[in-house]
């Protein structure tokens, strides 16, 4: 048991941190002289204007449009009016570099008399060191990325696993409650497919469903992180804990295999439920909105009574029949 605490332990530790560098954010400076800010990625909204040589911190990336925290809000700027901090300061280093060898190269005598050999032109100290640091931030991007391609590839098998388990879940449910019960040697499974076990999972499954899906709107940070991880460990514990008392070792590692992959299928199943609710209420919100700016609808551009209406019916109003006015029942 202490062993499998450490492993759990050592487990969260890891993902934390992935997790902070992940959330750490790209810099990036503005290159354009000015730059506006908009409150959407379909620039509805002005907020204000950058000039160049501003420096913010990416929270995402929609489409061509960078978001940023902008006094408390979320910002969109264009992404080819900006550059990397980093990319900044490797081309400068090497612009630095090549203007000193163009000057060294010029201030060489053209005469055949007075022509001396050039063996080399040697950068100044502090672009070598500047280019030094530039390379040290693409090897720290470098190492990152190829942490998330090796974390990547065991979340990828648990993905496909976690679909296949979910399919026999939902339709062969007592012939993988059976060959899981023979890997534990007992019978640790329940039967039917709403078991106490699958109850006792609900919780951290829909709780960490929840969390994810409100990170698609609001930046959750590192306490989203720790519920999406730390929920569901401290059930996964708990159950290993209490069925390695009652069945051993064994069984208790199947059991938590189990669990890990019925939480996974809880997930697919809210995320699906999420998502075809919000589906329904965008069709509904566009169906109103069709028959709302329908001819006659109350949002009918078209359709705007005057204030002679008001004062002398539609019938009496000295507009009417001025087709193409918009008002008086006159439709353009």
């Amino acid at each position: 048991m202490k062993t499998l605490a450490k492993s759990f332990l050592l487990l969260t530790i890891l993902l934390f941190g992935f997790a902070a560098q992940i959330m750490a954010g790209v810099k990036w400076v503005v290159t354009d002289e000015t730059l506006t800010v908009w409150d959407s990625p379909e620039n509805i909204n002005k907020l204000g204007v950058l000039h160049k040589g501003y420096e913010f911190e990416e929270k995402s990336v929609d489409g061509n449009k960078i978001c940023f925290d902008y006094n408390g809000q979320d910002g969109y700027v264009a992404m080819q009016c900006c550059q990397k901090v980093d990319d900044v300061v490797a081309s400068q280093a090497v612009e630095e570099t090549t203007q000193e060898v163009n000057a060294a190269q010029a201030a060489v005598p053209s005469s055949d008399a007075d022509l001396t050999e050039v063996s080399a032109v040697n950068a100044p100290a502090d672009n070598v060191q500047n280019t030094e640091e530039a390379d040290k931030f693409s090897s720290k991007e470098t190492a990152m990325l190829g942490g998330a391609m090796i974390l990547a590839i065991p979340l990828a098998i648990l993905q496909i696993l976690g679909i296949v388990f979910a399919l026999f879940y939902a339709f062969k449910y007592d012939a993988l409650r059976n060959w899981f019960n023979k890997r534990c040697g007992a019978d640790c499974i329940p039967a039917g497919k709403i078991n106490k076990l699958f109850r006792k999972l609900m919780l951290p499954a829909i709780v960490s469903s929840l969390v994810t899906f409100a990170g698609n709107f609001v930046n959750t940070g590192i306490v989203g992180s720790i519920v999406i991880v730390a929920v569901p460990c401290f059930f996964l514990f708990k159950i290993y804990k209490d069925y390695k008392e009652n069945y051993g070792k064994t069984a208790a590692l199947w059991t938590l295999l189990f669990s890990i992959l019925t939480i996974y299928t809880i997930i697919l199943l809210v995320a699906l439920l999420m998502y075809v609710v919000f589906i329904v209420i965008a069709l509904y919100a566009f169906s109103f909105m069709l028959e709302e700016t329908r001819p006659g609808g109350s949002m009918d551009i078209h359709n705007r009574s005057c204030s002679n209406c008001s004062k002398f019916g539609t019938s009496a109003c000295p507009h009417r029949g001025q087709a193409g006015n918009g008002c008086c029942g006159s439709y353009s």
